[in-house]
């Protein structure tokens, strides 16, 4: 045993020992440490990705309401003057009935339903009212009917 005792490989093994498990421990603990700041990065660029993926979802949401309501406007718009056509052309119709200018008239009118008929559409897909569909009913005649 004596001759071990002698050997500086030994010596530097017993006194090394301590050193590299040293090293060890603080190479682990760094590590443990890495780790966890690595873990509140994901979690704070995951925050990061979440509201900025609402943020940009209530943008389209705004500009979709926004684009809802400029068309539902202008629908709305056209329907005033596809109705008020509609009168002129009936009036004209009524006024003109036994001539030749009536069929040009018919033509007219039709055309101006479909562009009526279509403004509303576009009205509805935008979350628009319809509109009165049938003329005032008087009280007397809605009793009448439902007797």
């Amino acid at each position: 045993m004596t001759q071990y005792m002698q050997d500086p490989a030994l010596w530097a093994l017993i006194a090394g020992t301590p050193l590299a498990a040293t090293a060890i421990i603080r190479g682990k603990r760094s590590a443990r440490s890495l780790r966890q700041g690595n873990q509140e990065l994901k979690d704070h660029y995951a925050e990061l990705e979440n509201q900025y993926s609402a943020s940009v979802k209530k943008a389209q949401e705004q500009a979709e309401e926004a684009t809802r309501t400029a068309l539902k406007s202008a629908m709305r718009t056209l329907q005033g003057l596809a109705a008020e056509q509609q009168l002129a052309i009936s009036k004209l119709q009524s006024k003109y009935g036994e001539s030749v200018i009536l069929q040009d008239l018919l033509e007219i009118d039709h055309m101006n339903s479909q562009f009526g008929r279509r403004a509303q559409s576009i009205a509805v897909l935008c979350e628009g009212w319809l509109g009165r569909q049938r003329d005032v009913a008087s009280v007397y005649d809605v009793v009448r009917s439902a007797q």
